[in-house]
Order: structure tokens, then C-alpha cells, then sequence
């Protein structure tokens, strides 16, 4: 199955329409990094650009990752992370790209 931003689209209205959707999807997404080395490749791209297209439109901060243990990744993790960075540096603006990762270093 193909990429339908359809969905990344209807989280944004619902975490518009109220911050708790916000947590419940955050939460959500941590429950998926902890599966990501069971998850097909399909599966693991669309979740990078839905993660992606949610970072790129501000209803999701970069903060997200902050679980993920960078340091001990698997091959399916690593995979995850390059293709989420290589959505959300090639399509999104050089100055949304500066402010999707100001935001994160003024939460460290």
C-alpha cells in the first residue's frame, strides 16, 4: 500500500481540536518505535513520512524521537530514522527546516 497523507491530514485536525489528541498520538508513536524492528519496510516508510509530514506542519515537535535510543539502533530503526529525516529535509522549506529544529534545541 502507497503513502495517503489523508491520514496525517485528520490527526492534525484532531490535535487542532484538542491538545490531549496531541499526547494520545505521542504515546501512540512511541508504542511504534518500540515495534519497529518487527514492522515491514512498507509499514516503516509510511510511518517516517506520516511522522514526518506531522513534524513539517507543526503538530508534532522532534521531541518525539527522544525515546528512541540512538545509540543502540537496529537495521530497521536506522532505516526508519533515514528515511523520516530525508522526508522532512526534502520536503519541507530551508527556513521550516530551521524552525522544526530550533524548536527541539529550545526544549533540551
Amino acid at each position: 500500500e502507497t503513502y495517503n497523507p489523508y491520514y496525517m491530514h485528520l490527526a492534525a485536525r484532531l490535535c487542532q481540536a484538542n491538545h490531549n489528541h496531541k499526547f494520545t498520538l505521542q504515546y501512540i508513536m512511541w508504542d511504534y518505535f518500540k515495534q519497529v524492528d518487527q514492522m515491514e519496510v512498507r509499514r516503516l516508510v509510511n510511518l517516517s513520512r506520516f511522522l514526518a509530514g506531522a513534524v513539517g506542519t507543526f503538530f508534532m515537535s522532534l521531541a518525539v524521537l527522544k525515546v528512541m535510543d540512538m545509540n543502540h539502533l537496529s537495521k530497521r530503526g536506522r532505516f526508519f530514522l533515514q528515511t523520516f529525516f530525508e522526508y522532512v529535509l526534502t520536503s519541507n522549506s530551508e527556513q521550516a527546516v530551521l524552525s522544526i529544529f530550533s524548536r527541539v534545541s529550545a526544549v533540551t
